[in-house]
């Protein structure tokens, strides 16, 4: 995380039109099932899908965001 933070952060920039322009790209990914990964990330649950049935999925996820 360190050496994403000073990159983004160092003056060696190209500006348009004098701003500086970032563009960011996220997904959310499901994680595997297992005791390491539940205790560290939780799960979160979802339980009813599209067309409003009910069943029951716990699932644990995580976030990743690419700063360019």
């Amino acid at each position: 995380m360190k050496a994403i933070v000073s990159v983004t952060y160092q003056n060696k920039f190209k500006v348009f039109k004098g701003l500086r322009v970032l563009a960011f790209d996220g997904s959310t990914i499901i994680l595997p099932n297992n005791d390491e990964i539940i205790n560290e990330f939780g799960l979160i649950s979802y339980n009813v899908d599209s067309s409003g049935k009910y069943y029951d999925n716990s699932k644990s996820y995580a976030s990743i965001v690419v700063d360019y």
